[in-house]
C-alpha cells in the first residue's frame, strides 16, 4: 500500500542521507560563497533578527550561515546528521538542532 512505500521509503532517506551527512562532515571555506549565490539577491544583512527554518539541514551548514548573519535558526532532519550539525554549531546559542521529521515536527 502507499503508505508503507513512504514508510521505507524515509527509512532509506534517512540512512542515506544519515551516512553522507556524517562522512561528509566538515564546513569548507567555500561554502559561504555557495551559501551567498544560493541566496542571491538576498544578502546577509537579510537574517539579522529573523527566525529561520532550515528543514533537512543535514551537517547544518545553511543553519551556520544564517546564524552567523544574524538569524535565530532551528535546524532541523530526520537522520543522524543532526549530531553533525551540532557540532558545526558549536556553542552557538542562536542555533538550535533538532532530530525530526517536518510533516510531523513534535516541536513544543
Amino acid at each position: 500500500n502507499e503508505h508503507k512505500k513512504l514508510v521505507q521509503l524515509k527509512k532509506k532517506t534517512i540512512n542515506g542521507f544519515g551516512y553522507e551527512w556524517t562522512n561528509f562532515s566538515k564546513l569548507y571555506k567555500e561554502y559561504e560563497q555557495q551559501f551567498l549565490d544560493w541566496i542571491h539577491p538576498i544578502t546577509p544583512d537579510f537574517f539579522k533578527n529573523k527566525l529561520v527554518l532550515d528543514a533537512g539541514c543535514g551537517t547544518g551548514r545553511h543553519s551556520y550561515y544564517a546564524t552567523r548573519f544574524g538569524a535565530e535558526t532551528v535546524g532541523m532532519d530526520l537522520s543522524i546528521a543532526v549530531d553533525v550539525a551540532q557540532k558545526n554549531a558549536g556553542n552557538n546559542l542562536r542555533t538550535h538542532i533538532i532530530q525530526a521529521d517536518i510533516f510531523h515536527p513534535q516541536l513544543n
